[in-house]
């Protein structure tokens, strides 16, 4: 059994070092690309998921 441990691409508050918590605070234009890098790179290696649990904070 294998997991995979990913955190948010950058975000508003990592931007400008705020702790955010549970605070709502959208990715930044690199996060989303970080988050579509990190997702073709899971598709290029052929790695599949049975489930992926997500907390509902947007980011």
């Amino acid at each position: 059994m294998k997991f995979y441990l990913v955190r948010h691409g950058q975000s508003e508050a990592n931007l400008h070092r705020i702790i955010a918590g549970h605070g709502a605070y959208p990715l930044t234009d690199l996060g989303k690309e970080q988050a579509k890098s990190l997702g073709q790179e899971f598709l290029k290696k052929g790695i599949k998921f049975d489930a992926v649990y997500a907390s509902d904070i947007i980011r």
